[in-house]
């Protein structure tokens, strides 16, 4: 028998895709399985740098609108510049301060041993006040008075009162007195003298 009729002779054999499909996969097992380790290195590297996005609907944004509405809003700390006179007052207040470092030390001249202030008007007294003179009210009234070095009067205060206006008509009226200063050394100081007033109805 013949190579020609051996081949002819021989029963053609029919393989199901299945079975093409396992020879297939056998014979290229290697690039299969490379390949599929491939892609899933490669879909979670791509996961992990680029995370899947959210779209928000409509209903959500206008929930979160309506909760931005409901949240007050701090309105943040404006300083508003002071008025002319506002400025003036915060000046004098600056000024009153300074002047009061100076009274805290304030002492008797006497008992320092320096020389006391003497009033420039001794002539200017305090006014009776109409209602003072109406209800007949006379005696001795005491004022606590502090001299600055330049002969000013930096404070007034009222040991002893008659009442009926008249502390306040002897107060304003020794504010605007003017005395010579305090020496001790030859140098000018602060004191603090008392002043006794003597109110008599003539």
């Amino acid at each position: 028998m013949t190579t020609a009729e051996l081949t002819n002779s021989s029963p053609v054999i029919q393989r199901t895709g299945k079975e093409k499909f396992a020879i297939w996969f056998h014979q290229n097992r290697f690039w299969v399985l490379a390949l599929l380790s491939g892609s899933i290195q490669f879909l979670f590297l791509y996961l992990m740098y680029f995370p899947p996005q959210t779209f928000e609907t409509d209903d959500d944004i206008y929930e979160e609108i309506q909760f931005v509405d409901n949240v007050k809003v701090k309105q943040p700390d404006v300083e508003v510049p002071p008025a002319e006179g506002e400025i003036r007052k915060t000046d004098e207040l600056k000024k009153e301060k300074v002047e009061d470092q100076r009274i805290v030390g304030a002492q008797n001249p006497f008992a320092i041993g320096a020389t006391p202030p003497v009033d420039l008007s001794p002539g200017v007294k305090p006014p009776y006040t109409p209602e003072a003179r109406s209800a007949g009210i006379e005696g001795m009234l005491v004022l606590e008075l502090v001299v600055g070095e330049d002969g000013r009067v930096l404070r007034v205060r009222v040991l002893k009162g008659l009442g009926h206006g008249l502390d306040q008509s002897a107060v304003q009226t020794y504010y605007s007195k003017r005395f010579t200063p305090a020496y001790k050394e030859g140098k000018p100081i602060t004191v603090k003298i008392n002043v006794p007033i003597r109110f008599q109805l003539i």
